[in-house]
């Protein structure tokens, strides 16, 4: 079985071509969503009020709102959050990877996967491209945040520019292009019947 990354910048519609890989039966591992969920450990939960402060807290619910307008500001901030909860993702994901059986491949979506250093752990990697100013308008209007706070998170990204080469599959997802004809096509060749 193959293992194939999916990624993405932020807003690239990295989670819509993830969805079309479900339909087709492929199994999918969200390590953006999941890593949220690491957010509601309570050894992971004090730490991070024990970094940042009761701010970050809303009652006893994490504010990430709050935890992105730190973290995004200062790097060290950003390599805590990371060093936390990435491990913890990962022992999930292989987990996870283990009880997929008679299949040609399964995927693991991440907007970090260049960034976290993880490429190397698969046998391929699908990149969602989108130009930047659609990236931020998407994001804009999903996230009710403001144009500042969307390249503010941006930053803490690898331009797209520097993943392209990098890529073996890349899915154009400015409009131009429908998607489903290029994740079909990306489909075939990775279980052998293209």
């Amino acid at each position: 079985m193959l293992k194939v990354g999916l990624t993405g910048n932020i807003g690239s519609g990295k989670t819509t071509v993830a969805d079309i890989f479900l339909t087709l039966g492929i199994p999918v591992y969200p390590a953006d969503e999941e890593a949220k969920k690491m957010y509601d450990i309570p050894s992971v939960r004090q730490k991070l009020t024990t970094r940042f402060g009761r701010g970050v807290m809303k009652g006893s619910v994490l504010n990430k709102r709050a935890l992105a307008a730190i973290v995004f500001q200062h790097a060290s901030d950003l390599k805590f959050l990371q060093d936390l909860v990435h491990p913890l993702v990962i022992a999930d994901y292989q987990a996870w990877q283990k009880k997929q059986e008679n299949i040609a491949y399964s995927i693991l979506e991440s907007a970090i996967l260049f960034e976290s250093g993880l490429i190397s752990s698969f046998d391929k990697i699908i990149l969602v491209s989108c130009p930047l100013p659609i990236r931020i308008d998407r994001i804009m209007l999903r996230d009710h945040a403001c144009r500042e706070e969307v390249l503010l998170r941006q930053t803490a990204q690898w331009d797209e520019e520097s993943k392209l080469s990098r890529a073996d599959f890349i899915i154009e997802n400015s409009g131009r292009l429908p998607l489903i004809p290029q994740v079909m096509k990306i489909h075939q060749t990775l279980e052998g019947k293209d």
